[in-house]
């Protein structure tokens, strides 16, 4: 089979692109090296938490900074 796109790692990134390309009915694989998609997540962040822990509180006023920081509009 030919894939006109080839996604290398299902973490947010690889996902996120994935959902797009179906989204759009564009030919796609996504390669992951582990045996289920966001893996990372078992050692990364140090912290054990999501990256997204809904930064809608960021503690600034200047709506670009605060869309830089709001990872749960990721997908919108």
């Amino acid at each position: 089979m030919f894939y006109e796109n080839i996604i290398i790692g299902a973490g947010p990134a690889g996902l996120q692109a994935a959902y797009f390309f179906k989204k759009y009915n564009i030919n796609y694989l996504v390669l992951e090296k582990n045996k289920i998609c966001g893996s990372f997540f078992n050692h990364y962040p140090h912290s054990g938490k999501l990256i997204s822990i809904n930064k809608k509180y960021t503690g600034s006023d200047n709506k670009d900074f605060n869309l830089r920081h709001d990872w749960n509009s990721l997908l919108n």
